[in-house]
């Protein structure tokens, strides 16, 4: 065939032109690198560009070189024949790995998804800020449970954490991640195990405890949560609401609410100790539980009584000569000053006025916790300044006990008294600077809790004291028993101590200011 038609096509005569030629009516082929080698002599030069025939001369060129190698050298070099020699002759050169047609539809996939999403995100991000701010403005008249959202949300200028559309890993948060508040990991949280129904419709957090509980029991009980829940909830866990009490109430003193609202029964018979019922009376007062803070309150005042009951009707455990314990009298005096019970408040000073160093021994342990996670805060300045006032007030009511006197037994016809004898009385002298044990046959120490004189026993317990001297036996017995006073003159004398002990508390509630 002839070079120039083989090229151009076939020659034909038209009208007078001497070399008229017909193009080539076939479809020009697009140049694929990876296709299978083709012939030169099967080659169609009229469809073929230029870098198609410079990389079919570079293949024949290389005719050991596998021709993947070659394709690759060809296309790493971008044309260029010297190089892609070098490349392809090279034998540490390892072509690189060209991707799978399915791999880069993937790749293109996903990057297009990326993109979408991220040209979203930048569309709604300013309106979900602007809902955001109207929603704290809207919440801020809400009540103390959401203290804790518009102080986290005040303090970042940043906008929200973006919609959970795309995943992140933490070690990558990517370029346009946003700060999130510092709050702890879920994982962080733990549920009180006593508190954690599986029935459970609410969660109340206080720090990292978590409680799961009943809603309708808590707004039965108490206002606080009946007003809380008419409000959003603060957070949402396994799809149910949860509210923030930090800063409302302490939780020991909410467990112990807790524990008094399910063990009502067990403590109707057995009552707590007063520091259990203070932490009680301390929650029940913050949440409004009316019912459970009145029970608390009316256990306290039988504890610790304002009124002095008769010696004849009261029990020995609510007389002033039974030792209460002085970290409860603190605890006490502490919850009495902050909600105004002074009914309860009169007794507990008495306590620590008797105590030695008013029971503050170690002052570094005075604010440590109980056993029942309950803290103690220390007296204040002006309490020892009371307290100390009414110990010199009592101290020298009791000194001036040892001058009472009594009038002399006239009546012989009652038989045998002391106080009948020509030698006056000392009697009184004798038991206050004695041990009482040598004076009176059958004196029980133990029950008296008396191992030395008197005077120098109740020296800061004047008032038990006074209730010693009351209940001794001083009428003379059968047997011998007794300090030997007819019932005329021993009535008398338990009836003047017993004066005694009245006017005395009254003036130390003066003293104190109950």
């Amino acid at each position: 065939m002839d070079p120039f038609e083989l090229r151009y096509g076939r020659r034909r005569k038209h009208r007078g032109s001497p070399c008229y030629y017909s193009p080539p009516t076939s479809p020009v082929p697009s140049f694929d690198p990876f296709a299978p080698p083709r012939r030169l002599d099967a080659l169609n030069t009229s469809s073929t560009s230029s870098d198609d025939l410079s990389f079919i001369h570079f293949q024949m060129t290389m005719p050991g070189v596998p021709p993947t190698r070659v394709k690759a050298a060809w296309l790493h070099a971008k044309h260029d024949t010297c190089l892609a020699t070098k490349l392809a002759s090279d034998p540490s050169w390892i072509p690189p790995v060209q991707p799978s047609p399915a791999k880069s539809a993937e790749i293109n996939i996903a990057a297009l998804r990326e993109n979408q999403i991220e040209s979203a995100f930048q569309f709604h991000a300013p309106l979900a800020r602007r809902k955001q701010t109207k929603n704290m403005a809207i919440d801020s008249n809400s009540g103390p449970g959401l203290k804790r959202k518009l102080e986290t949300s005040s303090t970042s200028s940043q906008p929200s954490p973006r919609p959970k559309q795309r995943p992140r890993s933490k070690d990558s948060p990517g370029p346009n991640s946003q700060a999130t508040p510092n709050f702890p990991s879920p994982l962080e949280y733990h549920f009180y195990d006593s508190f954690t129904y599986l029935d459970g419709n609410v969660i109340i957090r206080i720090g990292t405890m978590q409680f799961k509980l009943y809603r309708m029991l808590l707004a039965e009980h108490g206002v606080w949560f009946k007003e809380r829940f008419e409000e959003d909830p603060d957070d949402v866990v396994q799809g149910l609401p949860v509210y923030i009490l930090d800063g409302v109430v302490e939780e020991p003193d909410f467990v112990n609410l807790l524990t008094a609202v399910k063990d009502v029964i067990t403590y109707f018979d057995t009552p707590p100790n007063s520091v259990v019922l203070i932490s009680i009376l301390r929650a029940a007062h913050k949440l409004q539980f009316a019912r459970f803070k009145n029970w608390a309150i009316g256990l306290l005042e039988k504890t610790w009584p304002a009124e002095l009951e008769p010696l004849s009707q009261s029990s020995r455990p609510s007389r002033l000569s039974a030792r209460l314990s002085p970290d409860e009298a603190t605890a006490v005096v502490s919850v009495a000053c902050e909600y105004g019970l002074k009914s309860v408040l009169k007794r507990a000073l008495y306590e620590l006025v008797r105590t030695d160093c008013f029971g503050q021994k170690d002052m570094s342990l005075a604010s440590a916790s109980t056993g029942s996670g309950v803290s103690n805060a220390p007296l204040s300045a002006s309490d020892y300044h009371l307290l100390l006032q009414a110990r010199e007030r009592l101290v020298s009511l009791w000194i001036s006990a040892a001058a009472a006197s009594f009038p002399p037994c006239t009546d012989a016809a009652r038989g045998p008294c002391v106080a009948r004898s020509p030698v006056p009385d000392t009697t009184i002298l004798r038991l206050l600077h004695e041990n009482p044990s040598s004076l009176l046959q059958g004196f029980n120490d133990a029950e008296m809790e008396v191992s030395r004189s008197l005077i120098e026993t109740y020296t800061n317990d004047p008032l038990g004291g006074v209730e010693k001297l009351a209940l001794l036996d001083w009428e003379c017995g059968l047997e011998g028993t007794g300090l030997g006073y007819c019932a005329s003159c021993a009535q008398a004398r338990k009836a003047f101590w017993v004066k005694r002990r009245v006017e005395w508390w009254e003036i130390f509630g003066q003293v104190v200011g109950c």
